[in-house]
């Protein structure tokens, strides 16, 4: 993207800091405040990146929830706190366990498609997505190269997905 691009779709730094002070003061979403909203804001990430970034954080959640492990309670404690997962056995069991094993899956699928990058950019494209933090200039290149990956990947799946639909039809 050349300068001009670039500056027809940056929004002015005094729209990023009104953002960033409604998230503060509670009436804005905190997603609007993030490091990596910032960054689409400021026209460092085009919106297809932006998005491609957003899904990697939605599939990480679903993963975490996947992975997640429930500690063994006595009885006692667990009067009146809900009931536990069924058995894995159990058909509804079956379901939830191939669902997890789904999310694991995809998670892994795109953090490979994000580490062909290279560790360093994958490590910044982390410190700035799912930590949140602030990235001076070299790490914000990364994150973006990331998300270009991570667009690139998503992208080429869809396409397999439609020819595969077409081919079935």
């Amino acid at each position: 993207m050349n300068a001009a691009a670039k500056q027809r779709t940056a929004i002015p730094e005094t729209h990023v800091r009104r953002i960033k002070r409604a998230v503060v003061d509670g009436f804005a979403a905190p997603e609007y405040g993030t490091e990596l909203a910032l960054m689409h804001y400021r026209g460092e990430l085009t919106r297809p990146q932006y998005d491609a970034a957003q899904v990697f954080l939605r599939v990480r959640a679903e993963f975490v929830r996947a992975v997640d492990a429930h500690q063994i309670k006595s009885p006692k404690l667990e009067f009146g706190i809900g009931g536990r997962p069924p058995d894995p056995e159990s058909e509804i069991g079956r379901k939830i366990a191939e669902r997890e094993k789904s999310a694991v899956h995809k998670f892994r699928k795109l953090e490979r498609a994000a580490m062909e990058c290279g560790r360093a950019s994958f490590g910044a494209f982390w410190t700035v997505v799912i930590d949140d933090a602030y990235a001076e200039w070299p790490a914000r290149l990364a994150v973006a190269r990331v998300c270009e990956a991570l667009r690139v990947y998503l992208e080429r799946g869809r396409r397999s997905r439609r020819a595969a639909a077409r081919a079935r039809s």
